[in-house]
């Protein structure tokens, strides 16, 4: 499954085609946004997400152009391994050695510290992998409608 977004070509220089790319949101339609905690939340985030995207030879983008930004097949399974499963992995890990390691066996202080300490070392982690694995390759490919995301490249 490869992850789709449309999106705005802001700029073309040295190489690189920035994107400027709104992000949708599941609740946006709903008729309960305007008494939603979530909506409320998302309202004071930014939308906007900005890509920069090495240029293809041959390839001939312009500032205000409709695209289509297509990412690898593993970005979404790799984002949620090393960013969701990989701390809480390392959170259990963290809480069942503070259980078993606690000297004074004095309720639950050790297994709190530590999940404390194992999900510190799980995120940790998870971004010194990230990093190790480089950083995603976008595809741009022109669009001039609206639909054109699901159309075949």
């Amino acid at each position: 499954m490869t992850v789709v977004a449309m999106g705005v070509v802001t700029s073309c220089q040295d190489g690189m085609v920035t994107v400027s790319c709104r992000r949708r949101e599941a609740c946006g339609a709903c008729a309960s946004r305007d008494n939603c905690a979530t909506a409320t939340v998302a309202g004071l985030m930014s939308r906007d997400v900005t890509v920069r995207i090495p240029k293809e030879p041959g390839s001939l983008f312009q500032p205000g152009q409709l695209v289509v930004v297509e990412a690898e097949e593993g970005l979404l399974l790799r984002t949620i391994l090393l960013l969701l499963v990989l701390p809480v992995l390392f959170l259990l890990a963290g809480a069942l050695a503070g259980s078993y390691l606690d000297p004074a066996d004095q309720g639950d202080a050790g297994a709190v510290a530590g999940a404390c300490l194992g999900l510190a070392a799980g995120c940790l982690a998870g971004s010194v992998l990230s990093r190790r694995l480089g950083a995603p390759r976008y595809r741009l490919r022109p669009c001039s409608r609206p639909s054109c995301p699901s159309s075949p490249s």
